[in-house]
């Protein structure tokens, strides 16, 4: 474990990727757990005041060149202020180890080359901690060492007949007296391959050399030396903490926006230039000047320019020009760079100095009106001002960073923010990893379960503790009404927009089935088409109520139903009651080509992979016991539950082991699944687009 100084950027193009986070004792959370980070983009969904915010600011904290302080007024939990330790940890962050680093960490040490994960902590004092443990397989510890080396060298020595020439007593003496001295006050288990420990050692072993030499005339040390050159190919030096500086090296930085550094239009240059010398901004300002940063301006230098105090004329036009040039080049460079974020209109952006005041125009190309940033919608404010903090902040790399988004896209309307989740964010997390807080259904993407967590209060404690969920949603009503409400949402865009409408039973269904057809398109194999949503009933019954809408709705819908006795009643109702012909319904069973058997959807999974998931999904149940299914139940998730019942493991919740699924689908290759599974979702995929044309 080593502890530096609080400032690490990132200095090269490839940086460690996240993969879990543990808060501890920070505002509102006491101890969040590990909680898992997806390789690209991560939600936390609640309702205000749930902790939201305080998540992303313990993890900005790690290392943000701007939050450098712990304030222990405002950041410490209430309930443990007066028992404040500024060497306590409140934020650890784990990273993957991608190839191209581990190549690189060969070249500094090969044997430390297949590391696969790093940790890195803040203390309350800023402290930064790489924990980087010894390895046990690298290390040699002294008493090896000296089984190995000293005692065969010693044993040599111990043997020379010391009567056989003049004074031999006193010369071997001072040899074995000089070996007995390497080991001085080193402990057996101490690993002799660290750098200092070696150095002594090799010091040591330096000083026997003369004595050797006393007694060469009279005895043949080569198989001492034979021992001394062993010990120089052998034990290397360890390379360890040029390791730990490496790859603290690529450490990501944080970058957290919120909307209250939305930039003013109009800005006082000598106010911003006065805060600036103190250091003492408003998130405003601070915005400001990293509007100035990117636009290579700086606030002092246009301050002299656009003031006409002790100047000549011919000086003040001069510097007039000088100044609308610099404006012009900085627009210009921002007009084209905000075209490849912004995509719901064009606009061009206008510096402008006039006396003691930055003004910010924008003009859209189409009606060409010029307006203050601040008479802009609040949406094109945002992305605007966001667009200009992760510029700076990422020193303009683009790429390597991890963006802390608190609330993003707060003032669009729910078609931008669809826009923002399906477009803006994809786009970003091509080279960052994303995280951001939302209450909003339109900003969940629920093709993804996996990479939503809840946040949630505690109600029932004096403590209001924020709860960040692990790996399955919280139950709380609060933080699951986003969710319910971007379901609803699915399924009215599903009516209102989407002409063709595939139904299916649950929400899990559709997590499987989208996640599924994923993977084959990732590898080049046909998926699903294009041209259908999903839209999860929630049952049977319900599949009639929803598939009676859609086609009042004039809308091309197909249905996929269980092969069980609810599918089968659902099927004959749907056609009896002329709502669908049966050549629009398709049932597992049939698509399998397994007519007559009971089946769902996680039947399609041979057995032992399915309970893979099952085990990942309650680890903290099962633990490392072998499952096995002793009814013969012909349905997986019926032979499931009575698993659990017999072995009284509480209730079986199928989404559990359905998103450990999809997390999995969302990381594999295609050819890594079960060929009966890849064959299975082949006979859907079809089945399903060809009713769908």
């Amino acid at each position: 474990m080593i502890t530096i100084p609080f400032s690490i950027p990132c200095t090269q193009n490839v940086c460690l990727r996240l993969i879990k986070f543990r808060i501890f004792r920070y505002r509102s959370i006491e101890d969040s757990g590990e909680i898992p980070v997806d390789e690209k983009i991560t939600t936390f969904v609640g309702i205000n005041e749930s902790g939201k915010t305080n998540a992303l600011r313990a993890l900005r904290k790690l290392n943000n060149k701007a939050d450098t302080k712990f304030n222990r007024l405002t950041e410490q939990p209430v309930w443990h202020f007066r028992n404040f330790d500024e060497n306590e940890i409140f934020i650890t962050a784990t990273f993957s180890i991608e190839k191209a680093e581990r190549d690189e960490i060969k070249e500094i040490d090969e044997n430390y080359g297949n590391l696969q994960e790093i940790s890195f902590s803040r203390k309350k004092n800023m402290d930064l901690i790489c924990h980087f443990e010894e390895n046990d397989q690298l290390a040699i510890p002294y008493s090896k060492f000296n089984v190995e080396y000293i005692q065969p060298i010693k044993s040599i020595i111990e043997g020379i007949n010391v009567t056989t020439f003049e004074n031999g007593e006193a010369l071997v003496n001072n040899v074995l007296s000089s070996i007995e001295q390497i080991g001085e006050g080193l402990e057996d288990d101490l690993n002799v391959r660290k750098q200092s420990i070696l150095d002594q050692i090799k010091t040591k072993i330096d000083a026997v050399t003369p004595h050797l030499d006393a007694i060469s005339p009279h005895h043949d040390n080569s198989e001492i030396e034979t021992i001394l050159k062993k010990i120089e190919d052998d034990v290397k030096p360890d390379n360890g903490e040029e390791v730990k500086n490496f790859l603290i090296s690529k450490l990501p930085r944080f970058i957290y926006f919120e909307n209250i550094g939305v930039l003013d239009s109009r800005i006082n240059l000598q106010t911003l230039v006065d805060d600036i010398k103190t250091g003492d901004l408003t998130e405003q300002e601070l915005t400001a000047k990293t509007l100035l940063d990117l636009a290579n301006l700086d606030a002092i230098e246009l301050l002299k320019l656009s003031s006409e105090e002790k100047k000549s004329q011919p000086r003040i036009i001069q510097d007039k020009d000088t100044l609308s040039q610099l404006c012009n080049q900085a627009s210009l460079s921002l007009s084209r760079e905000m075209d490849d974020i912004w995509n719901q209109n064009e606009h061009d952006v206008q510096i402008e100095v006039n006396g003691n005041f930055l003004r910010l125009w924008v003009t859209n190309r189409q009606d060409r009106l010029r307006l203050q940033l601040e008479e802009r919608s609040r949406g094109y404010q945002w992305y605007f001002s966001f667009y200009v903090v992760f510029n700076v902040e990422s020193e303009g790399r683009h790429k390597d960073s991890i963006l802390l988004l608190d609330e993003p896209a707060l003032f669009l309307h729910a078609l931008g923010q669809e826009d923002f989740l399906t477009k803006a964010l994809p786009q970003l997390s091509q080279k960052n990893q994303i995280i951001y807080t939302t209450h909003s259904p339109f900003l969940l993407d629920l093709t993804k379960p996996f990479s939503i967590h809840t946040v949630t209060l505690d109600k029932e404690s004096s403590r209001r503790e924020s709860h960040i969920s692990k790996e399955h949603w919280a139950t709380d009503r609060d933080a699951l009404f986003p969710l319910q409400s971007a379901v609803g949402y699915h399924l009215a865009q599903s009516m209102f927009i989407g002409k063709n409408s595939m139904i299916v039973e649950g929400l899990t269904d559709f997590w499987l089935l989208s996640s599924a057809s994923a993977v084959f398109e990732a590898n080049g194999k046909a998926g699903f088409n294009k041209n259908f949503v999903f839209s999860p009933a929630g049952g049977g019954t319900k599949t009639i109520i929803l598939a009676k809408t859609y086609v009042s709705q004039e809308l091309n819908v197909g249905v996929l139903l269980d092969s069980d006795n609810e599918g089968k009643i659902t099927k004959e109702k749907l056609v009896r009651e002329q709502i669908l012909k049966s050549n629009k319904i398709l049932t597992l069973g049939d698509v399998l080509e397994k007519q007559g058997v009971t089946m769902s959807l996680e039947d399609i999974f041979p057995e032992d992979y399915y309970l893979k998931f099952v085990k990942q999904a309650y680890k903290d149940v099962i633990g490392e016991k072998e499952i096995k299914l002793e009814s013969d139940n012909p349905m997986m998730v019926k032979r499931v539950e009575s698993y659990f019942s017999k072995n009284q493991l509480g209730k079986f919740d199928k989404t559990k082991p359905a998103l450990e699924i999809t997390k999995e689908f969302g990381k594999t290759d295609l050819e890594k699944l079960p060929s009966e599974l890849i064959a299975n979702l082949e006979k859907i995929f079809s089945s399903v687009n060809t009713i769908m044309k």
